[in-house]
């Protein structure tokens, strides 16, 4: 068995160096690189996740929006299948409706878009439209 052996040599009051004899820590250096670009790997990995999922999200929540506004309009305008013009609005953006119903004279729809993620195959967003009651708003 080797033992290391530290040497120390003085030129000088002020100047002295060490020389490690046996095992030393070369590469060190190296090591401590990969492992920040490691984690700078894994942290840009992480964002690029939940960037996408808060992406899908979003634009689920403006598709839920524009298609309730859509079954609205054309629930007021008195068309006979007024669903049919918000999925219409759903499909241009590449999500799907889960769900489309009157209840009174708002439009509530469910639609859900996919992402590209293993853990979280798609999302969903509800959003309800239709006319405001003008007698709440009286003082």
């Amino acid at each position: 068995m080797t033992r290391s052996r530290t040497v120390i040599r003085c030129r000088g009051l002020h100047r002295c160096k060490r020389a490690f004899k046996g095992i030393g820590d070369d590469g060190s250096g190296s090591m401590a690189g990969a492992l920040l670009i490691l984690c700078i790997a894994v942290a840009l990995t992480l964002l690029a996740v939940v960037g996408n999922a808060l992406v899908c999200l979003s634009q689920a929540r403006s598709a839920a929006d524009m298609a309730a506004l859509a079954v609205a309009a054309a629930y007021r305008s008195g068309e006979i299948d007024p669903c049919a013009a918000g999925f219409e609005s759903v499909q241009m953006v590449g999500a799907h409706v889960l769900e489309c119903q009157i209840d009174g004279e708002d439009a509530v729809v469910d639609v859900s878009k996919s992402t590209m993620l293993e853990f979280l195959p798609y999302v969903q967003q509800r959003s309800r439209a239709g006319p405001e009651d003008c007698d709440d708003n009286i003082p």
